[in-house]
Order: C-alpha cells, then sequence, then structure tokens
C-alpha cells in the first residue's frame, strides 16, 4: 500500500510531459475545490437559518407537550398536576386552553386565536421578554386582561395610547339556539396594557389571556385544558420520563416532544437541506468528469511505467490502485482546499456580516446568520472522496487494455 501511495503522490504532483495532463489536472481540482467550497457555504448559511428560524418558532416549545388524543381540550385535574410536578425530573408544568374567537376593535374586527395561559406556563417560556410595546400583565388584580400580539393589533388598528377595550366574540357552546345571534355568541370587552411580538404566524392571530378567564368564556371547568406543557431538569432522562407520564396519560393525551411541536417547520427544513445537498452533490459529480479526462491521459502517458512496475513485481491490482489512488488524492486535494476557503467565508461572514440581507427594519437580523458545523465539514470531505474514488474505478475499467496482465 505504501507503494502505491507513494507513486501516486508523485504522479499527482511530477511534471507530465504532455501540458494538457497538467492543465486539465488544475481545472478538475479547482472544480472540485469551488464545488466543495459552495457546499461549505451553503450548508453554513443554510445551518444560520435554520438556527434563526427555528428559534423564533420554537420560543414557546417545551420539552415536553400534552395534547389531547381526540378533540380539542382534555381534563388535567389537580391531582395530575401534583403528580406530574413530583416526578424528580420535572422541572415545572404550564396549562394552556386555546379557541378560535372573533375580536373586534371601534369598526374593525379579525378572526384569531384565543390562547389562556396560566402563570407557570407564563414564566416557562418567558412571555415578558417578547413584550413588544407596553407592560406585559395579564391580571391587574382580580380583573383580568388581554395581551395581543403585534400582527392583531396592526389588522384591528389598536393602539394603546387610545385606551379602548379590544371586544372578544366567542361562540357559546351552551347555547340552544344558534340561530339567535343573542345567544350564539358571548361577548366580552376586555382592557389590555401591551403588546407582544414572537414570530410572523403566532403575531398575526393571537391574543393572550388568563387560562381561568378562557375557560370561563367556553363554559369550561377548572380542569379543561388543550395542553399541559412540561420543562424538565438540566440532564434528565427524556426517555424515561415520557415513559412515564405516557403510561400516567396514556388514554387521553399524546406526548410531543419539541420536533413534533412544530413538524410541520422542521419537516419542511430538512428537506430544503437534503434537496440542497443533492443539487450541490450533482454540481461536484459534474466537476469529477474532469478527473476521468485527467486520469483516461495520465494512463496513456504512464503506460510505459505500468510496464516497469510489473517486471519489478507489481500486480495489476497494484498498478491499477496506483491510478485509482491518483483519483483520489486529486479530489481529495481540491476538496480539501476547497473546504478550507469555504470554512474561511463562512467564518467571515458568521463574524463580520460582509453580506447583508438588506433594509435592517424588515428582517430579523441583517446579514445572512452563518453557522459552521463540523460535522459538514466532514461530509463535504468524505463526499469528495467518495465521488474521486467512484470517478477513477469508472475510468480504470475502462482502461484495462493499457495495464499489463498475468
Amino acid at each position: 500500500m505504501r507503494f502505491v501511495f507513494f507513486i501516486a503522490l508523485r504522479y499527482l504532483f511530477s511534471k507530465k510531459s504532455r501540458t494538457a495532463i497538467n492543465v486539465i489536472s488544475t481545472i478538475a481540482m479547482i472544480g472540485i475545490g469551488i464545488s466543495a467550497m459552495a457546499l461549505v457555504v451553503v450548508l453554513s448559511v443554510f445551518n444560520g437559518i435554520t438556527s434563526l428560524v427555528g428559534g423564533m418558532y420554537s420560543s414557546l416549545d417545551t420539552d415536553l407537550r400534552l395534547v389531547p388524543l381526540q378533540g380539542k381540550v382534555f381534563s388535567c385535574s389537580a391531582e395530575d398536576l401534583v403528580w406530574l410536578r413530583a416526578l424528580p425530573d420535572v422541572q415545572s408544568v404550564g396549562r394552556t386552553l386555546e379557541e378560535n374567537a372573533l375580536f373586534g376593535y371601534q369598526e374593525k374586527q379579525h378572526l384569531g386565536c384565543l390562547l389562556g395561559v396560566d402563570a407557570e406556563y407564563e414564566q416557562m417560556v418567558s412571555l415578558a421578554s417578547h413584550c413588544h410595546e407596553g407592560q406585559f400583565l395579564l391580571q391587574r388584580g382580580s380583573q383580568p386582561l388581554l395581551v395581543p400580539a403585534l400582527g392583531m393589533t396592526y389588522v384591528l388598528g389598536a393602539y394603546l395610547a387610545q385606551y379602548e377595550g379590544i371586544t372578544v366574540y366567542m361562540p357559546n357552546r351552551t347555547a340552544k339556539n344558534w340561530l339567535d345571534p343573542t345567544t350564539a355568541f358571548r361577548k366580552k370587552v376586555m382592557g389590555w396594557e401591551g403588546i407582544i411580538s414572537i414570530n410572523g404566524d403566532f403575531d398575526e392571530q393571537t391574543v393572550l389571556a388568563p387560562l381561568h378567564f378562557v375557560q370561563n368564556l367556553l363554559s369550561y371547568d377548572s380542569t379543561q385544558v388543550s395542553s399541559v406543557a412540561i420543562n424538565l431538569k438540566q440532564g434528565a432522562n427524556l426517555r424515561k420520563v415520557r415513559a412515564t407520564i405516557a403510561n400516567h396519560f396514556s388514554t387521553r393525551c399524546e406526548i410531543q416532544g419539541r420536533d413534533a411541536q412544530n413538524a410541520s417547520l422542521y419537516r419542511t427544513m430538512k428537506s430544503e437541506r437534503l434537496i440542497i445537498i443533492i443539487i450541490l452533490s450533482l454540481i461536484l459529480l459534474i466537476a469529477m468528469f474532469n478527473v476521468v479526462g485527467s486520469l483516461s491521459m495520465l494512463v496513456i502517458e504512464k503506460r510505459t511505467d505500468a510496464y516497469m512496475f510489473a517486471s519489478m513485481g507489481a500486480t495489476p491490482t497494484q498498478i491499477r490502485n496506483i491510478f485509482v489512488c491518483e483519483g483520489i488524492l486529486l479530489a481529495g486535494v481540491g476538496g480539501t482546499l476547497g473546504i478550507l476557503f469555504g470554512l474561511v467565508v463562512s467564518l467571515l461572514q458568521q463574524h463580520f456580516g460582509f453580506v447583508s440581507l438588506g433594509d435592517a427594519t424588515t428582517f430579523a437580523v441583517d446579514a445572512y446568520p452563518v453557522e459552521v458545523h463540523p460535522q459538514d465539514l466532514l461530509f463535504v470531505f468524505l463526499l469528495v472522496l467518495f465521488l474521486g474514488y467512484i470517478a477513477s474505478w469508472f475510468t480504470l475499467s475502462k482502461r484495462t487494455s493499457h495495464f499489463p496482465r498475468n
């Protein structure tokens, strides 16, 4: 093996008798390097965008979430809450109740979601830290208050400075005559002292309220909720806790992890990442055709060397492996240089943000977000070596007539 590698290394850096071989080899390395650099940069940018978007949409996610197996709500009694909080690995437990509602402000109306939260859930996801304007306050003494999201206030044309309440119209679950508008809906005019902003989807349709207020508005008792959010202590065994909770709530609830709470978002991101990798890998594969051309010409030029190696005792397999190793080295050198350049470009963008997204008021960040993951660099390097091997093997399988036989 040392003999094969030594000869391949000599062939890689030695000057060939035909200038065209040197030119094609250089073009091959440049093409592979550019493709590898593009892979590193694009994957790093995609990592940054994934973290940015995932962070925005996971602000309300918790380690575990209990949701009803059927219907919109399920019963979570005081005994259930005591049992959950008594688990050694559970840090906090919060409850939510959501329902579609019609919101009105002066002459404007907008359909959205009324989300009731308790004090524990408010602290778990740090809702107050997302307050965009005013004061995040869901209760003033015995008076419940609303906290509308930014997009909702924009659609309704609501302003804190006007000191006017937001009207909530909620279907009356206990109504006997749905054709009578006076009994089919419940109407509440609520005060508000703050505006919250988390992400685009949340901001466009959500209004927060105290959990007990939403339960009363929907004629539910204090045990009826849409979900129970659970955060675990650091170092907790997630699988063990999940199995324990699933056994307790098996007939009532489904347990969701963080990925399942935003399943469509993460599924879309994974699909986009896969498509990007496939497209850029195809470009890299096209660049490998230069390796095929370079090796084909090198095999013809070194035919005399092949017979000399055979006379010295080298087997046909060893001679063939010299050129296979040559192709892998050619791809490896180009890929390594490309990965290094891609790493430098990504780190410069990550720390200095040379490539801007445009108007800072339009986007969440000023420049393209970048995150370099070591596993991506390893993946690109192994991909380059694999495609280099495939290209070399394909070339040598078509050039058997140029090698001595036993």
